[in-house]
């Protein structure tokens, strides 16, 4: 049983670490609409919501879910069929073609090739991310297409400033830290990063890690677990932070740092870029996707992915750039990455469909 489309904006997955879901919940509010988070309202069989803004499709049967996999992707993509029947606009921005431990599953191909196709607006976050859409799950049927550029991070707390940041973490004044900051998985290129870090001509250089570990498997394995042992108590002028970073403390790392770095060997998007020049720090990430395309708006370098070599280069060219100048340019462009904008322009597109959504509806009453 399904009820009619209501007045709502379910975002369906939880407020977090991450700041992205909650800054696009408020941008929605801003603009006068009454927003839901969390799977469960997905699942609920009145779920009184006009659109459903979808960010990482396997968060519903991967996540959150503990039925076979295979079993949970079939009843979500039957979900997404079904709350589009009674009227509900479905947005999806694609922040990945697949998840990324699982690039190559047949059950995630599954679930965002039908998702491309029963869309109605498909936000990306740059130019490419458009043709590497179509170029993996075909073109959508129907769905408006958008670009909008991932929102800034201005909504974390600011000002605890250089001095007493690194104070908190024990790094000295005179030295240059190069920042590697998130959630750490294999295809961020922590090794790389490491290699790239010791082939950087830069005295005085320390890398600073800050994240949570995400094993490739349920476990650490054993290779997984001596490699963290050796970061942490064997590998000189490398401080390492484990955990989940609180959202009080991320000015700590990033006041800290003179240049963020990213060693990604795949990928489409990366939050740390637009963090990283919200805090005024010059970054330096591979020539990938949309973190490239990023990276070109404002003062900041691009390696050739793979390539340890032009990658210390940029590093050490990083600290270089890394003027007044160039840092306010960088916070300029992160500003221009207004969250409303980007929600109303979502809004926008799903209007061009139906023209009357957003008009206040409580009733709850065809049912399939």
């Amino acid at each position: 049983m399904l009820c009619q489309s209501g007045s709502s904006i379910l975002i369906p997955h939880r407020l977090s670490e991450n700041l992205y879901v909650s800054e696009f919940v408020a941008a929605y509010e801003r603009l006068g609409w009454d927003v839901r988070s969390g799977s469960d309202q997905f699942w609920n069989d009145c779920p009184d919501v006009s659109i459903l803004h979808v960010h990482w499709p396997e968060a519903l049967y991967r996540w959150a879910s503990r039925k076979p996999v295979d079993q949970a992707a079939q009843e979500t993509i039957a979900r997404f069929i079904a709350l589009r029947s009674v009227g509900v606009k479905i947005v999806w921005t694609v922040h990945n073609l697949a998840p990324h431990e699982y690039m190559d599953d047949p059950v995630d191909q599954g679930v965002y090739s039908a998702l491309a196709q029963l869309a109605d607006v498909i936000a990306h976050h740059c130019p490419y991310s458009v043709e590497a859409l179509h170029k993996r799950y075909g073109a959508p049927a129907h769905a408006i297409e958008v670009i909008i550029p991932h929102g800034h991070y201005f909504g974390y707390p600011r000002g605890i400033g250089r001095t007493k940041a690194r104070k908190r973490l024990s790094l000295a004044e005179d030295e240059v830290v190069f920042l590697s900051f998130g959630i750490i998985r294999a295809y961020k290129g922590l090794n790389f990063i490491l290699e790239a870090f010791d082939k950087t001509p830069v005295k005085r250089k320390r890398l600073l890690i800050a994240g949570r570990f995400q094993p490739a498997h349920r476990r650490k394995s054993v290779a997984e677990r001596w490699f963290l042992t050796r970061l942490r108590y064997m590998t000189p002028r490398v401080s390492l932070h484990l955990g989940v970073v609180p959202i009080a403390d991320v000015q700590v790392f990033l006041d800290a740092s003179d240049v963020v770095v990213l060693g990604h060997s795949r990928g489409l998007n990366s939050g740390l870029v637009p963090l990283g020049m919200t805090f005024g720090k010059v970054v330096v990430g591979p020539d990938i996707g949309c973190i490239a395309w990023t990276l070109r708006q404002g003062a900041n370098l691009v390696y050739t992915p793979g390539d340890v070599n032009a990658f210390a280069s940029a590093m050490a060219a990083a600290v270089q750039k890394s003027t007044v100048p160039a840092r306010e340019l960088n916070v300029e462009v992160a500003r221009s990455w207004d969250w409303d904008l980007g929600a109303k322009t979502i809004l926008e597109a799903v209007r061009a469909q139906m023209p009357g959504i957003g008009k206040r509806d409580d009733r709850c009453s065809r049912s399939l």
